[in-house]
């Protein structure tokens, strides 16, 4: 719900912002690479896994890393935080 709940902190905060034309463009700017980021590193997720398989995982980057890496799944959790 976080990023939902940014659209309601996003009139408060733009209102305490000196520069608005300066400030906001570039704001936007950076936050769309940004989701754009998260979109696509759910795309092998959702390519590998079935729908029960992440739906019944804890976490889905676990089943994903015993799927694709086999016995060095271990190093998806170096990977994730990236």
């Amino acid at each position: 719900m976080f990023p939902f709940s940014g659209w309601n902190a996003f009139n408060f905060v733009a209102e305490e912002i000196k520069i608005p034309v300066r400030d906001l463009p570039s704001a936007i700017s950076t936050s769309i690479p940004n989701v754009l980021i998260y979109i696509t590193n759910n795309v092998p997720y959702f390519s590998v896994l079935t729908k029960d398989e992440i739906l019944s995982s804890s976490a889905t980057e676990n089943s994903f890393g015993d799927q694709v890496l086999g016995v060095m799944s271990w190093n998806i959790h170096l990977c994730v935080p990236l």
